[in-house]
């Protein structure tokens, strides 16, 4: 750069000559002889002088006056570290002041990225601008040869704009991959400072790890968000942890702990291949697992916090990690980077099953009989505690993202399965406490599972429990209701290992029980003790349904969308022909209201007929891969009534109150090394969003770099459409959807099955959702 400026410095000179200014006269401003830099609006080149020289050191800029230099990054009197004066020259300051500033072509990011320089004397070599200025004063055609050179001059500055189309045809094919979908890799303006690896929080000193040596972002992991809910805390709504007094002896105060371990997450049934095998006997996980991980990239432009985004797990509130392989991001961290967008990344645990969502009655020994309001001190309710989990997780990054780089006012939620419908819920419940500003939603939403009332919930998760749990049951006397033993204390004493054994029935397959037993519960419409902490006032006090009719959720962005085959995973493949088998299924999903439900079975046998060629996987005609028709018949029933109905009925009742500013996807690729039956499976599109395709097939490479381009404009910008990518329109009232394919992202029509669908969402209150 500073060769450039100095080959240049003749030209400028040349030019006052031409004119007639002669040499440079001193400006009021200034001293003597020295240019006045703030009024240098028409003095296009200026030149790092030898730091001999009685000149003043200068800046490399095109045309920048004070106030255009105090908003460039860095500053011009930036040390190097050194004890030099230094300044950085963009590359940008020496293009033509009528080129595009986003032009494509543009490769000057393949150029060495702006540097620090220095005013040392190896800067610029002393007296060799003095001597041309002497050679060109003995020339007796000054004027004609100041012309010539000036001409010269923009020619070769017009050549290398020309240059640059065709430079980039001899760019490497992964440069010109990357180039493709990557439109501000090249020419960048950004000054990225550094992104300290220890952050101290509640009187912790936390210290990052670098898990790989080419990572270019930290990684925290494991860090508490809330007291361990151990002994009495079991069941109970989560404490946060205390800050230790100013001078206290506390040993937090000074002590540092690397993170560098993942968690092993929530208790929870280990996975099985097989599905009609039930519960694993084993379970993965423990208690003290209220823990959250923190990605952050090693750098951020200029001094600007980064936008957040918090990752939400899966797992039909039995199951799942924040520390599954399928939901690292690194990849799509590296993603956002190239693409100039970097985001701080995170993922939280929760309580599953029984300890994060037993549901205890709200008075003892209440039978399950007509809803009614509480009456047990609100000290006592510790009714969707996974969720406040969630919630206290939520305010925990809110308030201590920022010591990571992080945005609190630009928190965006991502969730998959039971995480999409945890991020829909805390749109509707939690949006009053300005905890995010977008919503993304994976195969869920808010309506996904029926929330019964907290007795009914209880029938079918609690009350079963002392058999096996070896505690004491109601005394059923002869007269009045049963005499009243505190279950919750017994259980609360188990070790974890019976308890998990207890607990492991109600997540069985076998057709008495439920797929997912456990579900929110509706803590109902009533008056917090006065002072209440947050985590103990009412929560979900009316129905999902309700509260979208009623309008009642955060008004803001929102990107959902699911599979094919939702509900393929969720259907047993030894399931037997005939209608009995079918209506069982349908009971056992919505056993707390079937009486309710039966009046509606008549037209969901007419909407999901037997007919294998309208069933689950889609678009695969009489097939039935030697199972029986009742598997495509249920796999499309579950599908839509937990996944794709719940979906619509969002899109479709939302919009309406805040400028329709949804999208809305479809994906139809089957992941690979996936058994036929499945098709495009739940969870397909995981892969695809997180930068983890098959790297052997390039059509998904580039269908990944398509979908990870959308997650993270929407992280960034609350918009998911970009430079490079195939525009993305909001769903609206036509229904316009972006369908996933290899060499196929275009838009559709959300119209399948629209009369079964409508037909579901419209009996959304007898369904209790």
């Amino acid at each position: 750069m500073v060769r450039i400026a100095s080959l240049l410095r003749p030209v400028a000179t040349l030019v006052q000559s031409a004119t007639g200014s002669g040499q440079q006269q001193p400006s009021p401003s200034s001293p003597s002889g020295t240019p006045n830099m703030s009024t240098g609006s028409h003095a296009r080149f200026h030149v790092l002088e030898n730091e001999d020289s009685d000149e003043e050191d200068v800046v490399a800029a095109a045309g920048w006056t004070n106030k255009d230099r105090r908003n460039r990054p860095p500053s011009a009197s930036e040390s190097d570290g050194e004890g030099h004066d230094s300044l950085t020259i963009p590359l940008t300051a020496f293009r033509d002041d009528h080129a595009d500033a986003h032009d494509p072509t543009d490769i000057s990011g393949a150029l060495p990225t702006p540097a620090t320089r220095s005013n040392r004397r190896k800067s610029m070599p002393a007296k060799v601008v003095g001597s041309a200025f002497a050679l060109l004063d003995r020339l007796p055609t000054r004027r004609v040869l100041a012309i010539l050179i000036v001409i010269v001059g923009l020619y070769k500055i017009s050549h290398y704009a020309g240059i640059r189309p065709s430079y980039s045809i001899v760019r490497t094919k992964l440069e010109e991959y990357s180039a493709r979908y990557n439109p501000w890799h090249y020419g960048s303006r950004i000054n990225w400072i550094d992104v300290a690896p220890v952050a101290s929080v509640n009187g912790m000193r936390y210290r990052a790890h670098q898990e790989e040596e080419e990572d270019r972002y930290w990684a925290w992991k494991a860090i508490p968000y809330a007291q361990a809910p151990l002994g009495a805390k079991r069941f109970r709504v989560a404490v946060p942890i205390e800050q230790p007094n100013a001078g206290s002896k506390d040993k937090r105060a000074v002590e540092e702990r690397v993170m560098d371990t993942w968690d092993d997450g929530c208790v929870r049934p280990r996975p099985r291949e097989d599905r009609t095998d039930g519960p694993h006997e084993e379970f993965d996980g423990h208690e003290d697992c209220l823990k959250l991980n923190v990605f952050s990239p090693m750098q951020r432009p200029n001094s600007t916090l980064l936008p957040v985004m918090v990752w939400i797990h899966g797992g039909g509130f039995v199951g799942g990690s924040s520390a599954e392989p399928n939901y690292h991001p690194g990849d799509l961290l590296d993603r956002a980077i190239d693409l100039e967008q970097p985001f701080v990344f995170t993922s939280i645990n929760y309580r599953l099953g029984a300890l994060g969502l037993t549901a205890s009655p709200p008075e003892p020994g209440a039978p399950p009989t007509a809803p009614h309001i509480p009456t047990r001190p609100a000290s006592e309710l510790d009714l969707n505690v996974a969720f406040k989990d969630q919630l206290l997780a939520l305010e925990w990054i809110r308030d201590h993202i920022s010591l990571f780089g992080g945005d609190p006012e630009k928190i965006v939620l991502v969730g998959h399965s039971a995480g999409a419908m945890s991020v829909g819920l805390h749109q509707i419940y939690s949006g009053d406490r300005n905890l995010f500003r977008g919503a993304f939603m994976l195969s869920g939403a808010p309506t996904s599972f029926p929330v019964p009332w907290p007795h009914d919930a209880a029938a079918r998760t609690l009350h079963p429990l002392p058999g096996p749990a070896q505690c004491p049951s109601p005394v059923q006397r002869e007269h009045g209701p049963p005499q009243n033993v505190d279950l919750m204390e017994c259980l609360r004493s188990l070790p974890i290992e019976r308890l998990y054994q207890a607990t492991r029935t109600l997540t069985d397959d076998s057709p008495s029980n439920a797929w997912f037993p456990y579900y929110p519960v509706l803590e109902g419409e009533w008056q917090p003790e006065e002072g209440a902490e947050d985590q103990r006032r009412p929560w979900l006090d009316v129905r999902p349904s309700e509260r979208i009719t009623r309008g009642s959720y955060a008004k803001i962005p929102v990107v959902m969308g699911s599979v094919d085959d939702e509900g393929t995973r969720f259907v047993r493949p030894d399931i037997p022909d005939g209608q009995p088998e079918f209506l069982e299924v349908v009971k056992r999903v919505f056993d707390f209201t079937y009486g309710a439900v039966e009046e509606l079975l008549e037209p969901i046998l007419a909407f999901y007929p037997s007919d294998p060629k309208l069933g689950s996987p889609f678009f695969t005609g009489p097939e039935t891969f030697g199972l029986s028709s009742n598997y495509k018949r249920l796999s499309s029933f579950i599908g839509d009534i937990l996944f794709q109905a719940p979906r619509r009925h969002f899109l479709r009742e939302t919009p309406k109150d805040f400028g329709e500013d949804s999208w809305n996807y479809l994906y139809r690729e089957p992941r690979a090394g996936a058994q036929a039956r499945f098709g495009i499976q739940h969870g397909a599109d995981l892969p695809s969003w997180f930068g983890h395709p098959d790297e052997s097939d390039d059509a998904m490479i580039q269908l990944s770099f398509e979908m990870t381009g959308y997650l993270i404009n929407f992280i960034t910008k609350l918009d998911p459409n970009g430079p490079g990518l195939p525009r993305w329109p909001k769903y609206g009232m036509d229904r316009l959807t972006q369908q996933f394919m290899r060499d196929n992202t275009t838009i559709v029509d959300d119209s399948d099955r629209l009369e079964a669908m409508r037909f579901l969402n419209i009996n959304n209150p007898i369904f209790a959702r």
